[in-house]
This record gives C-alpha cells, sequence and structure tokens, in this order.
C-alpha cells in the first residue's frame, strides 16, 4: 500500500459522518439524505425532514423511531464529508 493511499484511507475515516436515505427507510421517491457527526444529531436532522416532507408530527416520528431504531442503525452508512 503507498503512502498516498494510507494517508487518504486515515483522511477519509477522519471525515466520515454517518447518512441515512430516506428511500432506504420507506420513501423510494425521496433523493433525501440525512447527515449527522453522529447518531444523535443524524436523527435529528432525519426527524426534520420527516415532519417537514412526510408529514410526520414529533409524536409519530418519536413512535416510528422508537419500533425501528435498530432497523434504521443498520441502514447507517458513513459518507464522505464533501457534500
Amino acid at each position: 500500500m503507498s503512502e498516498d493511499t494510507t494517508r487518504q484511507d486515515t483522511y477519509q475515516k477522519a471525515h466520515s459522518y454517518p447518512s441515512l436515505k430516506c428511500s432506504d427507510i420507506g420513501y423510494p421517491d425521496c433523493s433525501h439524505v440525512a447527515y449527522g457527526v453522529s447518531e444523535e444529531p443524524l436523527f435529528r436532522n432525519a426527524k426534520y425532514h420527516a415532519i417537514h416532507t412526510h408529514g410526520y408530527t414529533e409524536e409519530s416520528w418519536e413512535k416510528e423511531l422508537s419500533e425501528k431504531i435498530e432497523e434504521f442503525r443498520k441502514l447507517i452508512k458513513m459518507s464522505s464529508g464533501r457534500w
């Protein structure tokens, strides 16, 4: 492995953020991707989108999140910080 490849891998790991695609959690026609520096802000951003785009209320989002948290966690991907 070259020094440049190692440096790039290190950069990628240090600048990766969790992301969750709306299309992966039940809205196939939605191209929105929620990001956060960790799980908590990721889900906060997903909640904002769900309320303002898909008609959720605070209560309905919290209910769905509590019921599907493990499923959602499996769908989280690490994405480059270059958005």
